[in-house]
């Protein structure tokens, strides 16, 4: 288990290092929204409604 991690520590440098902050940003935020209406609206969906108001909540 600790190997597996090291080596996802590992990789993710190597990928964060390589992209522009502007979307690492844009990424999380991404990532933060399945996060919200897992936990919060404990829903079910990839892209659904929900995503896509949230998205454009943010977005305005």
């Amino acid at each position: 288990m600790l190997m597996a991690i090291s080596l996802l520590r590992l990789f993710s440098k190597l990928i964060l290092e390589s992209l522009p902050l502007s979307n690492i940003q844009i990424t999380l935020c991404h990532e933060m929204i399945h996060a919200w209406i897992d936990i919060i609206l404990k829903t079910n969906e990839i892209h659904g409604i929900n995503f896509v108001n949230k998205m454009n909540d943010i977005n305005y």
